[in-house]
């Protein structure tokens, strides 16, 4: 689940945009990656499936809500934070959350399908990139 816990790292006051991002990231990528959970994101997953007829149409649309609180979470980061404006990424703010998004729902299924932590958390760095943050910080692996 994308929320309160990853979220927070956006919000760390003193800390570069890079950073907050690459923390944040970090740590969805190892939560979908965490051993003793179901690999990937439940949010992703139930997403996908809201199209099939199995699921009755009061659960698709709260999934779809929650769904989209990231999305909207970040967008309002890149509106609102000081440096994200001062970068230019509240242009577009739509179309860089919705990468964010994307990134996260792609390393979401790759977890599901096997695919190693540190192999997800090194497509941080070229996602920071992508946004134009070429200070991206390496991470240790632990975004606290």
């Amino acid at each position: 689940e994308v929320g309160g816990k990853h979220m927070a790292h956006l919000h760390k006051a003193d800390t570069p945009l890079a950073e907050r991002l690459t923390l944040f990231l970090t740590s969805v990528i190892q939560g979908q990656c965490h051993a003793e959970l179901p690999k990937g994101c439940y949010i992703a997953l139930c997403s996908a499936e809201t199209e099939g007829d199995d699921i009755p149409e009061a659960a698709q649309e709260k999934i779809l809500e929650v769904g989209q609180l990231t999305y909207h979470g970040l967008i309002e980061l890149f509106e609102n934070d000081a440096e994200a404006i001062s970068c230019g990424l509240n242009q577009n703010a739509q179309n860089h959350a919705r990468f964010l998004v994307a990134l996260m729902h792609g390393t979401s299924s790759m977890a599901r399908t096997g695919e190693h932590e540190t192999a997800l958390i090194a497509l941080v760095d070229g996602a920071i990139k992508g946004l134009g943050l070429n200070d991206s910080p390496k991470t240790d692996g632990d975004p606290t």
